[in-house]
């Protein structure tokens, strides 16, 4: 407890034991869930002593057991293209060995094995009687709220992460926030917020239209008149007036899903701003994606491939928070902390400040190399001020139950020494970009390199308490 001490003899592995990977999914999340995917592949391959083996969820969920040669893929639109129809990649192959011919007999065995390995669809039960793991990849929806963990405790499948009772209650912002809240941790608090429903809020006269037109690049003010939409925007203008007197959030609020999106749907709102309307009108519509310019003010200037994903098209509850920003009475720094180990003996990892361009990170910052920028430590905090934001979190990850590693982010208020959670990820990102590899790397005591640190996630697996 006093100095975060995390002891580690190496990894009780047998040799090659088989380990499926499960990535892709159905969730606003799939693209970062395909970085993480491949890079837990390519970093367990490294180490030599697991059969790995890649099986892709679709966007109907279906599992797809799929050869090495389909990870490869940039984005799971491509993928799912190629499992559709395998034979483009029978055409690629074919032609890359053509190109390859004189690249060496180890490069077209790999090819010609690539060519024997079609996709196929398999099951959990299937998965079972041939995994001795498996490494969930996935993030979001059924594979992080604890559906997922529950069927792979029935089956007796050990896995990585947490439990699911710890993974539904941390998927369900609010709810983490007021249990945080009624533990009392000295310094550390869940923020003010509130759920909506967006029907309750918003009730929109041709919302396939709508998502259409803001697909198609309407700007809100044409969107507003085309659709007579005012009165829409008056109402939603005269109750974020009342959302912010009630969370004592004068300066605006933050908008999110209440389960689901850690890098997804995530807008903040400045008081005197439009920002808010659009934002829930967008919601409202279910559109699927929102280019960040489409919401005026500080974000006009942003670039057309600067996107925010709209994971609503299933929900429709909207969580309604404080604000955080500096100001001439408070410096607020964003945090994001690792915590690693066995349930109930979980270690914080060294905390890292947040750095982004706009409000709120993009997934390109989050979990792309060369363009997030996460300072670890703090720089501006000293170490014993780290030392007491680390002993706080730990207390925190440990007391709600979370097992193997999750990433717990906050905000610090640095006159009061305050954390406030924005929220816990119990599958988080892992992709060659993630903060939690440099985390893992420079905390004294641990310093264990990212295919080390994945192949402890297995060492720490999840098994059903019978």
């Amino acid at each position: 407890k006093g100095g975060h001490h995390l002891t580690y003899q190496g990894p009780k592995t047998v040799d090659m034991r088989k380990v499926f990977v499960l990535g892709g999914g159905s969730t606003s999340e799939r693209q970062v869930s395909r970085m993480s995917w491949l890079n837990v592949i390519q970093k367990l391959k490294y180490m030599q002593t697991y059969e790995v083996r890649a099986v892709f969820v679709d966007r109907g969920d279906q599992l797809v057991d799929v050869s090495p040669f389909v990870t490869l893929q940039h984005t799971v639109e491509e993928i799912d293209s190629l499992v559709g129809d395998y034979g483009m990649v029978l055409a690629g192959i074919e032609r890359a060995t053509a190109i390859l011919h004189n690249a060496g007999d180890g490069v077209i065995r790999r090819l010609s094995k690539s060519s024997e390995f079609p996709p196929q669809l398999t099951t959990f039960e299937r998965i079972r009687d041939e995994a001795d793991f498996c490494f969930i990849a996935l993030h979001g929806g059924w594979a992080e709220n604890g559906v997922l963990q529950e069927r792979l405790e029935k089956l007796g499948l050990p896995y990585n992460g947490s439990g699911p009772q710890a993974s539904a209650l941390c998927m369900d912002k609010y709810a983490t926030a007021q249990r945080l809240s009624s533990l009392c941790i000295p310094g550390f608090r869940g923020a003010r917020s509130i759920t909506e429903s967006i029907r309750n809020i918003v009730k929109l006269p041709r919302e396939k239209e709508i998502a259409r037109a803001i697909a198609t690049g309407m700007p809100f003010t044409e969107l507003v008149s085309a659709f007579s939409l005012q009165g829409a925007v008056d109402e939603i203008t005269h109750r974020a007036g009342m959302w912010c007197t009630q969370l004592s959030s004068s300066r605006g609020l933050a908008l999110k899903p209440s389960a689901d999106g850690c890098s997804t749907g995530v807008f903040l709102w400045r008081a005197g701003t439009d920002g808010i309307a659009r934002y829930l009108v967008c919601a409202a519509s279910k559109v699927s994606a929102v280019p960040w310019r489409f919401f005026g003010g500080r974000y006009s200037g942003a670039s057309e491939e600067l996107v925010l994903h709209f994971p609503y098209a299933d929900a429709n509850t909207v969580l309604i928070e404080e604000l955080h920003t500096d100001s001439a009475v408070a410096h607020v720094i964003e945090l994001t902390v690792g915590v690693f180990g066995k349930a109930g003996k979980l270690v914080a990892l060294m905390p890292s400040a947040v750095q982004k361009e706009f409000d709120v990170l993009s997934i390109e910052e989050k979990f792309s190399k060369g363009v997030g920028v996460n300072l670890t430590p703090p720089p501006e905090l000293a170490a014993c001020v780290v030392h007491s934001i680390r002993g706080r979190i730990e207390q925190f990850a440990n007391l709600i139950g979370l097992d193997g590693y999750a990433r717990i982010d906050a905000m610090y208020y640095v006159e009061i020494d305050e954390l406030v959670l924005i929220e816990v990820n119990t599958l988080p990102g892992l992709s060659a970009a993630t903060v939690l590899f440099t985390q893992a790397l420079v905390t004294p005591g641990f310093g264990k390199a990212p295919s080390e640190f994945c192949e402890l996630l297995i060492d720490f697996t999840h098994r059903s308490p019978g």
